[in-house]
């Protein structure tokens, strides 16, 4: 089994999206084209490019808000995602600074820099970014299932890590497979393998269209056999 994948949450915009963001493309271009100078209206068609996942013109849209409307955080916040989706760490920290700036106690924005730090391979820098997220939003999900990781595959603080896995699915987070994963690789790493394919079966049933946990359960399993045959002598 793999004994270090760097875990990189899906992020989400943190205002609510649209239920056909091909319609409002359509909608908010039409209002462009009547007012060229809205800064709104560039701002929620680079939403709607965001949720079509055509982030390139996302950033333009958010770029072009910026440019109209200089102190519009959220913007911002919306290009830093975009960029963190097109994998550009650096253009992600430096906006998401600037948002901090603005709105200094956003956990979600502690947490992306993460990411990003964490895409650079700045493990400790990234770490201390989840810290704070944690600091701010003690029921910040995501941030304890990130953490996790680093405390498992950098810090080797195996109990740390459990603890982090654990209380990032507590809460039910949108990165709770991760925290599933993290938590089997942890146990298989300590050799604890019946609790990697206990987990490995919880994940499962929360999980039960997840592709990936099968995989893991076999390994697991696979594992935990070498290791009794290893015991006994069994080849």
């Amino acid at each position: 089994m793999k004994t270090f994948i760097w875990l990189v949450l899906i992020s989400l915009l943190t205002l609510p999206l649209y239920a056909d963001s091909a319609d409002n493309i359509q909608l908010f271009t039409k209002a462009i084209q009547e007012d060229p100078k809205n800064p709104q209206a560039y701002f929620h068609r680079g939403k709607a490019y965001w949720q079509e996942g055509r982030y390139d013109l996302a950033v333009e849209d958010f770029t072009k808000t910026l440019e109209l409307d200089p102190k519009n955080v959220e913007a911002l916040e919306g290009r830093a995602e975009s960029y963190l989706r097109l994998v550009q760490p650096k253009k992600t920290i430096a906006d998401l600074k600037k948002a901090l700036e603005m709105d200094p106690k956003n956990a979600k924005s502690y947490f992306q820099m993460g990411v990003a730090y964490g895409l650079q391979e700045d493990y400790e820098t990234a770490f201390n970014c989840y810290n704070k997220a944690i600091e701010i939003d003690p029921n910040y999900g995501p941030s304890y299932a990130n953490r996790g990781s680093i405390y498992s595959w950098e810090k080797k603080d195996y109990p740390k890590a459990i603890a982090d896995f654990n209380k990032s699915i507590e809460l039910n987070c949108c990165n709770m497979p991760g925290a599933y994963y993290g938590l089997v690789c942890t146990y298989d790493v300590l050799g604890d393998y019946d609790k990697a394919i206990e987990t490995a079966k919880k994940w499962i049933k929360a999980f039960p269209t997840d592709d990936m946990v099968n995989h893991f359960l076999g390994e697991a399993r696979a594992l935990k056999t070498s290791h009794e045959n290893k015991g006994t002598g069994n080849k």
